[in-house]
């Protein structure tokens, strides 16, 4: 399956939990976060009703991540604030 597919199946799900093994620089922060940021947008995940918790293993790397999910919902801060994002420790 070609790396264009493999995301589109990604996007595409309903699934509300993704499990994403990739090598460094592949883009799987980028991919992960454009599919919740477009399940959000579509309604599939409503942060006001349900808990909304991403993880990463560095506290640079969750900075990063909050960043970048600001700019993909931008205009939606309280929907921003009701999501966690941290590390796992």
């Amino acid at each position: 399956m070609s790396r264009a597919n493999i995301n589109d199946n990604i996007m595409n799900s309903k699934r509300r939990n993704q499990l994403v093994i990739a090598a460094a620089g592949s883009g799987k922060t980028r991919l992960l976060l454009n599919a919740l940021a477009d399940r959000i947008n579509r309604g599939y995940i409503d942060p006001a009703n349900e808990e909304v918790i991403v993880f990463t293993f560095t506290n640079d790397a969750a900075d990063e991540l909050a960043v970048r999910l600001t700019k993909l919902l931008e205009n939606q801060q309280t929907v921003l604030n009701r999501i966690f994002i941290g590390t796992i420790h």
